[in-house]
């Protein structure tokens, strides 16, 4: 009996404890529930960034110009001379005017050469470059800007040319060319090579109305425009004597079948020859220097094989 009522007691000790601790859960979640709410900014979250598609292709082309350099060779060259067997180079920067007899070739009516750059550019095929040091792509707008005929433009208020507006050069008004290469003695095969590195297209002065000077529209890779013009069934060199004797452009810069002026040598001011003081005194005075230069440089080609 006394057994039984122990037992008894002991579950009412027990139901009383644990009603009085729900009782006090309860009253914990009233004073959570009633505790004002705090809430913590959010932070703005930034937009994403739009990737831009030349800087992009400028980094692929770094690294495919690094990888050739560690190999031993010049990026820029078509022909894939070695350092080790480069054993004379004389960078020499040269101008070339279409318009001249002997550069009629690569001049022809409706196959200028400038014609063949300015569409393969516009096709996306050719990669076009602000400078000559390559390190900066323009854009398909950039470049469409940079051909536009400024004469022909609508103008704003203070008289500038609103770009955009103009009409296109054509590729017959664009006949100056200026390209840089390297004169440089191969050890290995034992023979001089004329590699060229860069060509860049110029808007002439009587065309660019506003500025009155030579503007500099695109610099383009050798090797690229090599790639190009083999795809390219007008970017002929036209032989006028014989018609099935035509030949692909860079084969006719391989043979030299063109003329040229030198406008500067390497040298330690990098300067243009026209700006030398000692060849200052008269615009003949400066084609002269470029002639002296120029049988210079055949001199020491013929030199090679004096003994």
């Amino acid at each position: 009996m006394k057994l039984k009522f122990k037992f008894f007691l002991l579950l009412c000790l027990l139901g009383v404890a644990s009603n009085s601790f729900a009782q006090q859960r309860k009253k914990k979640g009233k004073k959570a529930s009633s505790a004002p709410v705090i809430s913590t900014p959010v932070e703005a979250v930034a937009p994403p960034l739009v990737e831009d598609p030349s800087a992009r292709m400028m980094d692929s082309i770094k690294r495919e110009d690094s990888a050739e350099v560690a190999r031993g060779y010049d990026p820029l060259s078509v022909r894939k001379v070695h350092n080790s067997d480069i054993m004379y180079r004389m960078q020499v920067w040269r101008t070339l005017d279409l318009r001249e007899k002997c550069n009629r070739p690569l001049f022809a009516r409706g196959n200028e050469i400038s014609k063949a750059i300015i569409d393969e550019v516009m096709a996306g095929r050719l990669s076009a470059y602000a400078k000559d040091s390559l390190t900066k792509l323009l854009s398909l707008t950039e470049f469409n800007d940079k051909i536009m005929d400024p004469g022909s433009a609508q103008v704003d208020a203070d008289g500038n040319p609103i770009p955009g507006t103009g009409v296109p050069f054509q590729g017959s008004a664009l006949y100056i060319l200026k390209f840089r290469e390297n004169l440089l003695f191969d050890k290995q095969r034992s023979r001089f090579y004329y590699d060229i590195q860069t060509i860049t297209l110029y808007v002439p002065a009587e065309y660019n109305t506003i500025k009155g000077t030579e503007t500099e529209v695109a610099t383009f890779k050798y090797k690229d425009l090599v790639k190009v013009f083999k795809n390219m069934p007008n970017a002929r060199w036209y032989n006028s004597q014989n018609r099935a004797e035509d030949k692909k452009i860079s084969d006719a810069m391989d043979l030299r079948l063109f003329c040229s002026r030198i406008i500067k040598l390497s040298n330690p001011e990098d300067k243009m020859i026209e700006d030398m003081p000692e060849y200052q005194a008269s615009p003949k005075t400066i084609l002269i220097a470029s002639q002296k230069y120029e049988y210079d440089l055949v001199a020491k080609e013929n030199e090679v094989w004096d003994y």
